[in-house]
């Protein structure tokens, strides 16, 4: 994962008044006034106190934050995940890498409202996100990360067909952090959707 890593930039995969919508979220590209709602949300606590962002605290550091991260920084694109009545719940990052459309790989984070956890909208804002993903481009493998203790996290991306595919150790605030690493391929994808639909 050392390699350098080329922003999925809205002009070519998603531009700024397109939305993804799902059963129960909406998914759209981060502006800077959705950012500001962050700051009302609740703090995470106990272990999922580490999700809690710093840089958040002042206009000034959300500022620096926003231009740093969303539109300088060509690691990364971000998105804000919107209930159905419209009420700002979660953020999701998408990372591809350098050369994706060929190498076709890219890896995605997410981080739901604490008080809005536990109802099923990660598991939607991320099976609704991977399935434009696959559809809109030519991306055929997307992976992501998990801390090994936040079963919580792992049991929503396996909901969601990610399959565990190895460990790795990331240093963080001068600590060593285990994280569980996951995977899921386009095929597989349509496999688990083409099933589900069979069901109904």
């Amino acid at each position: 994962m050392g390699d350098k890593k080329k922003r999925l930039n809205h002009s070519c995969y998603m531009n700024q008044r397109e939305e993804i919508r799902g059963r129960k979220v909406v998914i759209r590209p981060l502006t800077r006034s959705t950012l500001e709602e962050v700051t009302s949300w609740p703090e995470y606590t106990g272990l999922y106190s580490c999700y809690n962002i710093q840089e958040f605290e002042t206009q000034e550091k959300r500022d620096e934050w926003y231009a740093r991260r969303v539109e300088t920084d060509l690691s990364a694109s971000w998105f804000s995940i919107h209930s159905l009545d419209d009420r700002l719940i979660g953020l999701l990052n998408f990372y591809a890498q350098q050369n994706a459309l060929w190498h076709r790989e890219a890896e995605i984070g997410i981080g739901i409202r604490a008080d809005e956890c536990n109802k099923g909208y990660g598991a939607e804002a991320i099976t609704a996100f991977v399935d434009y993903i696959f559809s809109e481009t030519g991306l055929t493998h997307i992976g992501l990360g998990a801390r090994i203790w936040n079963k919580r996290a792992l049991r929503c991306y396996e909901k969601c067909g990610f399959t565990r595919c190895g460990e790795s150790t990331m240093k963080l605030n001068g600590k060593n952090v285990q994280f569980i690493e996951m995977e899921l391929t386009k095929e597989r994808f349509l496999i688990l959707r083409r099933e589900k639909h069979e069901e109904v």
